[in-house]
């Protein structure tokens, strides 16, 4: 009855969250689009093994005194298909973690295609493997064999992938980064939780919950962070800006420069051309409506006015009819991160 019980609630909170998530999101929020598409192979999982569950309590049984090959091979299939989606669901985090870091769609997408493929084809291989010797090799150790190596290595996948994550986040702090509000460990310690309880005996398989509820903190925290965030762009908003200064002060990073970007009309349009050409070290902000101001470190004027040359070209190249005005400010060695705050908001375009 706890399995059961264990399973069905996790595919409700996968559910809530998914419904939730779609209900408030936004084109343009990859952030969220990761934690759902998490969400998404956490409920897959959960139904996956309810009906293995179903399968070898009802279905195995007719199935096997007509074909006994049949039976072996898709208990084998589900077997495999199982660990599969737990593999995406920590590949899938890492690209979250990776994403909520560094705002580089690109660098991620990338970056998901060969985690796929791997992961992809460790599955296949010892889906086939295990399947062939689950059917032909039955009375010998062979399947249990390549079972435990397909599990052990997907743990160490699933190992390097969490140390990759905190070494993504590890490495930012070296570096000009506003406060991400990544808490990892809102994930990792309910994964742990799990995991741990799976290997102490007669205590009942919490995993796939564990997975659950870590999406669901995740998701939580995701949400606390959207109050800083405009709902539209993605980009952080000006009631953020007062928060981020201060921050940068106190890691390190007192200094900075603004540039302010105003387009006449179809602003969206402004947004892909921010995105692709702003400094590895920047942020950028909405700031009203086509208004948007380029947050980064220290910089030499004659480099933000190439930045702004730049800009426009490229802007005009996507659209002739897109006119952009711009302003900049750099802060002075006396000012506080308030003053500046300030000075920033109070940008108007250049005449």
């Amino acid at each position: 009855m706890s399995f059961y019980i264990i399973e069905i609630s996790t595919i409700m909170i996968a559910v809530l969250l998914l419904a939730t998530g779609l209900a408030v999101r936004k084109s343009g929020n990859r952030e969220l689009d990761r934690v759902l598409q998490i969400t998404l192979f956490v409920g897959l999982l959960s139904g996956l093994t309810l009906f293995f569950e179903y399968y070898l309590s009802t279905l195995a049984g007719p199935l096997n005194s007509y074909s006994v090959w049949l039976t072996a091979f898709i208990s084998a299939i589900l077997s495999c298909a199982r660990e599969f989606l737990t593999l995406l669901i920590i590949v899938f985090w890492n690209m979250f973690v990776d994403y909520s870091m560094y705002k580089s769609y690109d660098h991620v997408r990338k970056k998901l295609k060969k985690s796929l493929i791997l992961v992809s084809l460790v599955s296949g291989i010892f889906t086939v493997l295990y399947a062939t010797a689950q059917v032909y090799s039955p009375i010998f150790n062979l399947p249990v064999i390549i079972w435990n190596t397909f599990y052990i290595l997907s743990l160490v996948i699933q190992v390097l992938y969490v140390i990759n994550a905190i070494w993504i986040v590890w490495s930012g702090k070296n570096m000009r980064k506003p406060p991400t509000f990544l808490r990892l460990d809102l994930f990792l310690i309910p994964i742990a939780v799990g995991y741990t309880l799976y290997l102490i005996p007669g205590v009942p398989d919490i995993r796939n919950l564990s997975y659950a509820v870590a999406a669901g903190l995740t998701f939580i925290t995701l949400m606390k962070r959207g109050r800083y965030v405009d709902a539209v762009t993605g980009f952080y908003n000006k009631t953020f800006l007062r928060s981020m200064n201060e921050y940068m002060e106190k890691h390190g990073y007192p200094n900075g420069t603004g540039v302010y970007f105003k387009a006449k009309a179809n602003g969206a349009k402004l947004i892909p051309v921010l995105e692709n050409l702003k400094p590895s070290d920047a942020e950028i902000f909405f700031i009203g409506e086509n208004e948007y101001l380029l947050m980064s470190g220290p910089q030499k004027e004659s480099v933000l006015k190439l930045l702004i040359k730049t800009v426009k070209l490229k802007a005009a190249a996507e659209d002739s009819s897109l006119e952009i005005d711009t302003a900049y400010a750099i802060r002075e060695k006396e000012e506080t991160a308030e003053d500046f705050t300030k000075r920033l908001l109070e940008l108007t375009p250049a005449v």
